[in-house]
């Protein structure tokens, strides 16, 4: 391929499909090679930042290509060693073998490639700048292991283990402080805020802030000021203290009212906010 120039630019703009059998053999090259040509020939003319925005475009093009759903699901894990959704909730792309994983993939699993004739010209440095635009300050590059970090993959999914871990998910869509609602979830909500503080503003909150960022930050400083709100308006019944019930209820059925509908705009809040972030990830899947 090194000398045919016009069969590369027909690969290229997919007129013409991959063959690498000749005869009765079929020169299928190892990762290891490829990934080590790309690195001498490839890597050392792409901007560093741009190494970045070539990894989230790729993952924005495996996200959008139903293919590897259903046809090529077990040709895709071959190669790359992740199914689709796997290898969208990595964090830590090595540049050059994730890119050999992706042209042995297209070149030795039996992909059609003109299929992608009518987008092979859409795929311009304006369209990867455009797709990683989103995730500004949100990714950087280890010069010393070649490694491009994705670091709001990284972020929410820290996020999502302490929502699971400490059930904030339960707290939020299914206990109803205008019924009752037991004091250790005020605890639980402090617990994970300080899990947010330690194993994410401390490590990752450096510099300017990303979105992913800016958005739990949101999210904390929202819960907060619902489980303060909460603590104000609701009290302990005597038979069970651990039980809280509204300061507020039949006795002031205004007041009740208000309490009721600032506690559903804090949920509200709280979900659009989380639907927000996770909407932001590689992972997550239109309806």
């Amino acid at each position: 391929m090194a000398g045919d120039g016009p069969a590369i630019t027909k690969l290229l703009s997919c007129k013409i499909a991959f063959v690498l059998s000749y005869g009765d053999t079929i020169n299928i090259p190892e990762q290891d090679y490829i990934a080590r040509q790309l690195e001498i020939s490839v890597s050392p003319f792409i901007d560093e930042d741009m190494k970045c925005k070539v990894v989230i475009a790729l993952l924005d093009i495996i996200r959008r290509d139903e293919y590897i759903d259903f046809e090529k699901k077990e040709s895709f894990q071959n190669y790359l060693g992740f199914e689709k959704q796997q290898l969208l909730q990595q964090s830590d792309f090595v540049f050059c073998d994730f890119l050999a994983k992706i042209l042995l993939y297209t070149i030795c699993g039996n992909v059609n490639n003109k299929v992608g004739a009518q987008y092979a010209k859409t795929i311009t440095a304006d369209y990867i700048n455009a797709i990683a635009r989103p995730y500004l300050y949100e990714y950087k590059w280890n010069s010393a292991t070649h490694t491009v970090t994705l670091l709001y993959i990284k972020i929410f999914l820290i996020f999502n283990n302490a929502m699971i871990n400490n059930q904030i998910d339960n707290f939020i869509c299914k206990i109803d402080p205008t019924n009752m609602m037991n004091f250790s979830w005020v605890e639980t909500c402090e617990i994970f805020l300080n899990d947010t503080k330690k194993n994410i503003w401390a490590p990752f909150a450096w510099g300017t802030l990303g979105w992913t960022l800016q958005k739990i930050q949101e999210f904390a400083q929202t819960l907060d000021d619902y489980t303060h709100y909460l603590g104000l308006n609701m009290r302990p019944i005597a038979e069970h203290p651990d039980i809280l019930v509204p300061i507020f209820r039949d006795e002031q059925p205004q007041s009740a009212m208000q309490f009721s509908n600032s506690v559903g705009d804090y949920r509200h809040q709280l979900i659009s906010i989380y639907t927000e972030l996770y909407e932001h990830m590689p992972f997550f899947k239109p309806a």
